[in-house]
């Protein structure tokens, strides 16, 4: 879905082929999201160091494209859903679902 193309340095030009951004924003993003940690990811792609992951996220990762990725990554799942699936509410809640069929 191409959101990590939000992610943008604040420098004019970029030095790292994209395709080695995107798997250090990925590394980033996952580290961030699941509260991992960079130092723990930092060997996961060959190549990649700690030192990298730091600098990727220091330079391309800030609150704004942050929002921006989340959102599109959002609406593409809410697209993807399928209605026969899910029904066609605009909302859902799993504890609703657990609540209602308690006795």
């Amino acid at each position: 879905m191409g959101f990590t193309d939000l992610f943008t340095s604040i420098s004019q030009r970029e030095i790292l082929p994209r395709e080695t951004l995107q798997k250090r924003l990925l590394l980033c993003l996952y580290g961030l999201g699941t509260n991992t940690g960079l130092k723990h990811l930092a060997n996961a792609d060959l190549g990649t160091t700690y030192q990298d992951l730091r600098y990727a996220r220091s330079r391309y990762i800030h609150k704004e494209q942050l929002r921006n990725a989340i959102a599109q990554v959002a609406n593409a799942i809410f697209a993807a859903q399928k209605a026969e699936i899910w029904e066609e509410g605009t909302t859902a809640c799993a504890d609703e679902a657990l609540i209602q069929q308690q006795p």
